[in-house]
């Protein structure tokens, strides 16, 4: 396996530096596996860049940039709080469950016949696969592409089996979500944004 390191930065300046020896590559896929742990040097409420560097068989490295933070207090972020809404609003979406017209912001703009891109301004209708019979056979695969305090930014992706004039056909749904709820714990309208694609 190709040796890896991470880098903590804050601004330019280097904070710590590990070597990760845990490194796997997951089967049947692209993806690598690593567990490492970020040494004590950060500090609370503190944004510090993360840096994983890859070196490659051609003597090259590859890098990876995100951002990391360590809570001040637990729940601060809310995390499971919001993976909890995405995961029930993706639910209701399917159940047809009409509790999920309050998060709606239905416009003339989001209105159309078609369940293959909807967003926050679609109509119940839509965002609920205009009554086709859908399926949903596993658990949907949660992505945090960002997370601040009051605000997180998420999908949601899972195959679907769509049945259709006795034909059944498999789709991938990917759903973003977009939430700020203002450092509030109330949940009753949490949604900013919200899209769905590749039905």
């Amino acid at each position: 396996m190709l040796p890896l390191k991470s880098e903590v930065r804050m601004e330019k300046n280097l904070v710590e530096q590990t070597n990760i020896p845990d490194l796997q590559k997951e089967e049947n896929t692209d993806s690598l596996l690593l567990h490492f742990a970020v040494k004590d040097l950060i500090e609370v409420d503190r944004e510090y860049m993360l840096v994983l560097v890859l070196h490659t068989e051609q003597d090259q490295s590859v890098r990876y940039y995100t951002r990391i933070v360590l809570p001040g207090e637990e729940g601060q972020y809310d995390l499971q709080d919001q993976v909890d809404f995405a995961l029930d609003f993706s639910a209701k979406t399917l159940a047809r469950d009409r509790s999920i017209s309050r998060y709606l912001e239905t416009t003339a703009l989001g209105k159309t016949d078609s369940p293959e891109k909807v967003d926050i301004h679609s109509g119940f209708a839509q965002i609920t696969y205009q009554g086709l019979k859908v399926t949903r056979n596993e658990e949907p695969e949660v992505d945090v592409f960002d997370i601040r305090k009051g605000t997180i930014s998420l999908r949601l992706t899972y195959p679907v089996v769509v049945e259709e004039d006795g034909k059944r056909r498999t789709c991938r749904v990917k759903e973003n979500f977009f939430s700020a709820s203002c450092g509030e714990k109330d949940l009753s309208a949490p949604l900013s944004a919200y899209d769905e694609y590749d039905f």
